[in-house]
């Protein structure tokens, strides 16, 4: 794998190990273990680094989001042009952060061939374990900690575009300018402001939703409740929540037995 691609083009592979390193496909770890230069990156999404080294049998070199976003990728499209192949192993799926496809964008431009192995995405795997249908999933937004003092209304405003349909929404959480993630009680503090805010009946105390917690991992869990009552439901970050729509028959009895009611 080392040298070149087709016309004798350098390469760069972005690998996708899934909601955990345990997900990663026989593709990805056959590129993972081949590739001249091994990178990885854990800002956009929770990534355990030594479960990744464990599973893919060497160490990659860590990238920040500087090294990403700052430096458009710089160290990795150079040791790809340098020694003709890198492989960048991100959580989840590759272009499910808009980080990656900028760096694809920088690679092709220097003439540096792209090849994505893709991972399985917290979209679809918190959706399958929650029991409720893709085909009703209206939208996704992400809930911001603020930042200048502002707080961005998108989970409110795609939510309650979503709800006038009946249909689902998913809400990731942010992550913070440390490496943090999220937690529940930040979320649905920050939905709770945007209530006040808005004042429209979307976050009220009352608002079903369903919380999946540690996606991927041994201690996996799904939960479900009224929004002032989720505080208590002990889930640990990385979440993800769910907005449910209009719930079917079958997807509701499927839920319920998925995460049961939060007492």
């Amino acid at each position: 794998m080392g040298s070149a691609t087709r016309a004798g083009k350098p390469v760069l592979y972005l690998v996708g190990i899934g909601p955990s390193p345990q997900y990663v496909s026989l593709e990805g770890l056959r590129v993972a273990k081949n590739a001249e230069c091994l990178f990885g990156e854990t800002y956009t999404t929770y990534v355990p680094k030594d479960l990744v080294v464990e599973v893919l049998g060497r160490e990659p070199r860590w990238l920040s989001r500087r090294d990403l976003e700052d430096l458009g990728g710089r160290d990795v499209i150079e040791c790809a042009k340098r020694r003709g192949s890198a492989a960048l192993v991100v959580g989840g799926d590759p272009f499910m952060a808009t980080t990656h496809a900028a760096l694809v964008v920088t690679a092709k431009r220097e003439g540096v061939d792209v090849r994505v192995v893709h991972g399985v995405s917290v979209i679809c795997a918190a959706l399958s374990a929650a029991c409720v249908s893709p085909y009703k999933l209206c939208g996704i937004a992400t809930v911001t900690y603020p930042r200048m003092g502002v707080v961005s209304s998108r989970p409110y405003d795609v939510a309650r575009r979503c709800l006038s349909e009946g249909l689902h929404t998913l809400l990731l959480l942010d992550v913070g300018d440390e490496g943090a993630f999220m937690t529940l009680r930040e979320a649905i503090n920050v939905l709770r402001e945007l209530e006040k805010m808005q004042g429209g009946g979307i976050f009220t105390e009352e608002r079903n939703l369903i919380v999946v917690s540690r996606l991927g991992y041994s201690d996996q869990a799904v939960y479900m409740g009224r929004l002032g009552e989720l505080e208590k439901a002990g889930a640990e970050p990385p979440i993800t929540l769910i907005v449910p729509g209009k719930l079917s028959d079958v997807e509701a009895e499927c839920a319920l037995h998925m995460a049961p009611q939060h007492d």
